[in-house]
């Protein structure tokens, strides 16, 4: 294979991209069979029109020494799984992005970001595939873009952390405690994390522990500073700085707005390691541009439900008597709903972004809100949540034009859950967890626990 033949480097295909690509009917030519020529033609081509859209949405993951376990920097490589990769692509599973419209909501809150591909790049890719993935003539290549700079340029203050084992055994969730040296009350404007072994990091959150409640946190870690942990492992008084994902562009807060930090504030950096890593070490740090100088409003990540009882936790289809936060086993369509009430002296507040959080049970959710009025609007809807790609979606508006929360206003968390093995992403949880059918579920932040929780970026008044 020539350099023509690929974007910038050289990058192996993993065996199972070599499987998948068999059991799709794509493959390459037997030992001494020589490869048909290809001839320029008027559909799409690799050199053409593939190589710019992996470029741009696809291989700050999936190529070597990123976090996916296949490649798909080189024509042959992304030749082999074009069939394959093309019904990803018309699923919408890739690139992860989950929330969609909502069909009963004429205006959608326009968002940030956004990595997923218009319906006419998905239509090129499913045409590329068709025509047996012809590479094309070098000399009509486009213009491969180059690479999206994800880093935090303008930080003030970076967090780092030593090299620490992760395990081999594969996914894990663990919690490191850091001290980002806040001396004198600061504001956070911005914020990135950096990433080490991209090849063993998932996900991250990142979050604030306030000084009152720093000592609780010491006394859990290990002498690494780390420790075990999944879901919100009980951090209510805890501010949310960011989540991440290795797509991830840098937080930027609303113009004139920051997140308060009182002095004596440590950072907690939340790491989801995945399974086909293979351990090794790892030492991600967190990137910061802060100011010392109060902006002129206060930014804030609240979060809205996982109660568990009345009066935001609301009835549902199982309660008998209050309401209670319970998951049946082998029910298939079960509902709980959380709604909470902005208070008579809060706000008003603009809403900026928006992030969901359910577990593994979890299959929809959808956060909106109501006015005074009794006017409604949703905020964010997710129609095939999955645990592993959650993330922090910030609304492309300039404040001014941001939705406004005021005081009697409510939001509500809607969450649909599916406690059967027709479940796929549970019914992988629990054979890692030994079990061959589903267990009632309770709220909690356990593995086997659910969660139904709205997280709404406030800008105060």
């Amino acid at each position: 294979m020539t350099d023509e033949h690929a974007l910038p480097g050289h990058h192996r295909l993993v065996a199972v991209g070599i499987v998948i690509a068999l059991l799709s009917g794509v493959g390459c030519a037997a030992p001494g069979e020589e490869q048909p020529p290809e001839s320029e033609s008027d559909g799409p081509t690799w050199h053409r029109d593939i190589a710019p859209l992996v470029a741009t949405h696809c291989v700050h993951c999936h190529s070597e020494g990123n976090m996916a376990p296949f490649s798909l920097r080189t024509y042959a490589e992304t030749k082999a799984l074009a069939t394959w990769v093309g019904n990803i692509l018309r699923a919408g599973t890739m690139p992860p992005w989950q929330p969609e419209p909502d069909e009963a909501c004429e205006a959608e809150i326009p968002l940030r970001d956004q990595t997923s591909l218009a319906d006419d790049q998905i239509d090129t890719w499913r045409d590329w595939a068709r025509d047996g993935a012809p590479e094309g003539d070098p000399a009509t290549a486009a213009p491969v873009p180059d690479p999206v700079d994800r880093s935090l340029s303008d930080w003030t203050r970076r967090i780092e952390r030593p090299a620490q084992l992760v395990s081999e055994e594969g996914e894990g969730y663990q919690c490191f405690l850091l001290d980002p040296g806040f001396e004198e009350t600061t504001w956070i404007t911005a914020a990135q994390i950096e990433p080490d072994a991209l090849d063993l990091l998932h996900h991250v959150w990142v979050w604030i522990v306030p000084p009152e409640e720093v000592a609780a946190v010491e006394l859990r870690t290990a002498d690494d500073d780390s420790f075990e942990c999944f879901g919100t492992f009980g951090i209510d008084p805890w501010q949310l700085v960011m989540v991440w994902l290795p797509d991830t562009m840098p937080l930027e807060l609303p113009p004139g707005s920051g997140l308060r930090v009182e002095p004596g504030s440590r950072i907690v950096e939340q790491v989801h390691y995945h399974g086909w890593g293979g351990g090794g070490t790892d030492s991600t740090g967190v990137a910061l541009r802060t100011t010392t100088e109060q902006p002129a409003r206060t930014a804030e990540f609240r979060f809205i439900g996982n109660a568990p009882s009345a009066p935001v936790l609301q009835p549902g289809p199982n309660d008998d008597g209050p309401p209670r936060f319970f998951v049946p086993a082998f029910e298939r369509l079960h509902t709980e709903s959380m709604r909470e009430e902005i208070g008579a002296g809060e706000g008003p507040y603009e809403v900026f972004g928006v992030t969901a959080r359910m577990n593994s049970a979890g299959v929809n959710i959808s956060v909106s809100m109501e006015d005074t009025e009794g006017q409604s609007a949703s905020l964010h809807r997710i129609r095939d949540w999955d645990l592993d790609w959650q993330r922090q979606y910030m609304y492309d508006l300039e404040p001014g034009a941001l939705p406004v929360l005021g005081p009697g206003d409510t939001v509500t968390v809607d969450c649909e859950f599916d406690n059967t093995v027709s479940n796929v992403r549970l019914r992988e949880l629990l054979l890692e967890s030994g079990l061959s059918e589903p267990v009632d579920m309770e709220l909690g932040s356990g593995h086997l626990d659910e969660m139904c929780v709205g997280v709404l970026g406030l800008l105060g008044p």
